[in-house]
């Protein structure tokens, strides 16, 4: 269950910035190197940073994805849907707290770049560059919570539908009046949906679930962005056989407890 909960808008946080004390910092070398200390960087399982530097003048951010961890996770796929996934960040990452303090650094330099890894291989890597007037013009449009959630969900279209493994495959992600809805197939030649059910409306399942909501910095992230719309998180399962279906919803009062312990 964890898997299948925090894994789904992997690719929209790839680009997170790091809260790096920039007010300590005077130099774009300097928040280069205060990042640097605290890598690696875990964001999630199979997503790490590995290195923050400063390459042709660029802040420049080190990504690798383990494949083999989260094989829907690759510079491949991100390839795809490159300059979407580049809009999008530039309205998430403008809009974080610390980020006006960091681009008064960057100002004179040419921006922030992010390199994109496969296990490490060199070969895969690809590159994303975001000048600083990108980044000022970004800075100028604000960004309603309600319209970071759309950024959330138009970022995943693209991956569905997306077969987590071979028992469960996410096919769609709406809004649907204050519920964010997150619609998953189930493989019934492997579990039923007695069996599904079960385990949803289990108390000790509905704990852990909303416990794995917040266990690393990505899911964290993702859930405040929908915790701030005043939205509620449903998780809706349908047998791919039988039709039939099973929710779990998950109010905004409980997305915003799990955020505050």
């Amino acid at each position: 269950m964890k898997k299948i909960i925090t894994k789904i808008l992997l690719l929209v946080f790839l680009f997170t910035i790091i809260d790096v004390n920039t007010a300590k910092a005077q130099t774009l070398n300097q928040v280069a190197q205060m990042a640097n200390a605290m890598c690696p960087i875990k964001l999630s399982d199979g997503l790490n940073i590995t290195q923050i530097n400063v390459e042709d003048d660029y802040l420049n951010y080190i990504y690798n994805m383990e494949t083999d961890v989260n094989p829907t996770q690759s510079t491949k796929i991100l390839a795809q849907n490159l300059e979407k996934t580049k809009q999008n960040t530039l309205k998430t990452i403008t809009g974080q707290s610390n980020f006006k303090t960091l681009f008064q650094i960057l100002q004179g330099h040419n921006g922030i770049s992010i390199t994109f890894m496969d296990n490490n291989d060199e070969s895969t890597a690809i590159k994303v560059k975001i000048s600083v007037q990108e980044l000022k013009q970004a800075m100028e449009q604000e960004v309603s919570p309600e319209e970071r959630v759309q950024i959330l969900i138009s970022s995943s279209q693209g991956l569905l539908p997306l077969k987590l493994d071979d028992e469960i495959s996410i096919t769609s992600i709406s809004i649907i009046g204050d519920d964010v809805v997150y619609v998953y197939t189930i493989n019934e030649d492997l579990v039923t949906m007695q069996e599904k059910t079960k385990i949803l409306k289990d108390p000790e399942s509905r704990k852990n679930i909303i416990q794995n909501l917040t266990s690393d910095l990505v899911s964290h992230q993702q859930t405040k962005i929908i915790a701030n719309a005043n939205k509620n998180m449903v998780y809706k399962y349908v047998g791919n056989k039988s039709n039939e279906s099973v929710e779990l919803k998950i109010t905004n009062a409980e997305l915003l407890e799990a955020l505050n312990k």
